[in-house]
């Protein structure tokens, strides 16, 4: 019997089109359960079920433009992946020195996207944003 979780991620791959693989889900349901953005490296050595570099690469490609999972910018050479909760919208502050890193709440995206399209000569919808910051942890100053 396949529980709520495994039910849950083959329902949101079918509203998106996809085929209802192994590797795709067992990469999806791994990155929900994830409390932090990843890289394609910690995904692939943190999963349970093993799936090959091609068909992780191409999944994480095809959950981003879905809008599955979101692609972030930490400012390093990997790219990182987090999945999207619809209830959850936050952005991050990572640490220069030592890569700690840390959810930040309470982004007002409906101010923000309207005060950019105030300010915008060429566009008229925001459909999606990504914001991080970047400086020094406490543990790292002292």
């Amino acid at each position: 019997m396949k529980t709520k979780d495994v039910l849950l991620a083959e329902q949101l791959l079918q509203e998106h089109g996809f085929r209802l693989t192994p590797g795709r889900i067992a990469i999806l349901l791994f990155l929900k359960k994830s409390k932090q953005p990843l890289s394609a490296i910690e995904i692939q050595n943190g999963m349970i079920h093993k799936v090959d570099k091609v068909t992780l690469y191409r999944a994480l490609e095809d959950f981003s433009q879905s809008r599955i999972v979101a692609k972030i910018n930490l400012q390093g050479s990997a790219t990182y992946y987090e999945f999207i909760r619809a209830d959850h919208h936050h952005h991050h502050i990572v640490c220069e020195q030592c890569g700690k890193l840390e959810d930040i709440e309470n982004c007002n995206q409906t101010n923000i996207q309207k005060e950019i399209l105030k300010y915008s000569k060429s566009f008229k919808i925001v459909n999606s944003h990504s914001l991080e910051f970047f400086g020094i942890c406490k543990a790292c100053c002292a």
